[in-house]
């Protein structure tokens, strides 16, 4: 997690940069006029642009990538052709295996997590087989436990429903009928007899 006083440095740092080599925009902020004005503005916009915890959650397309944005004001700059103040990276978990770009918190790890949780149980599937049944998984986490060997807390068996006759074990969130639904659903797709 990067302090203020870090974030600021690096600011200063660019700044310096920008002023020596006659650059006028900085890749951390996009900003052309924060730059312009100095270490203090951009340190200040950060500040300003910072995302206020809430459940906000929206995904939009931006410049081919997939992003998932936490605040009204975030996915306004982003519908508006601007790159997001902070953001991360994750490579091939956007659509058709693309780039997912997460907005973060640089005061806040929290922040960031909750919106990548959210797309997964929102968009992430994945299928293995395990001692001969079917699983289907929601999370990248549940992946790796069931590719471990290891048993998924929640699930529901469906007998018959895997191909082959098999039993699909599809994951699920007691807390939400939706999450488990989606799974079945998006396995009836991918499944579907041609």
């Amino acid at each position: 997690m990067m302090t203020m006083q870090r974030l600021t440095w690096m600011s200063m740092a660019a700044a310096g940069l920008a002023a020596i080599t006659g650059c006028t925009q900085t890749t951390r902020t996009g900003d052309t006029a924060a730059t312009a004005a100095g270490p203090t503005a951009v340190a200040a916009t950060a500040a300003a642009t910072a995302p206020a915890p809430s459940d906000y959650y929206a995904e939009l397309m931006h410049n081919g990538r997939l992003h998932v944005v936490g605040g009204p004001e975030s996915h306004e700059r982003v519908k508006g052709g601007r790159n997001l103040t902070f953001s991360r990276n994750i490579l091939g978990m956007g659509r058709d295996g693309g780039t997912l770009v997460v907005e973060i918190d640089p005061k806040d790890d929290s922040f960031g997590d909750r919106l990548v949780n959210e797309y997964y149980r929102r968009n992430y599937y994945a299928e293995h087989e395990l001692n001969g049944r079917l699983h289907v998984l929601g999370h990248p986490d549940s992946l790796a436990r069931v590719r471990d060997g290891r048993s998924l807390t929640f699930s529901r068996n469906i007998l018959g429903k895997a191909p082959g006759g098999g039993t699909l074990v599809v994951e699920i969130d007691p807390r939400d009928d939706s999450f488990g639904d989606r799974l079945v659903a998006e396995f009836d797709r991918r499944h579907a007899q041609k």
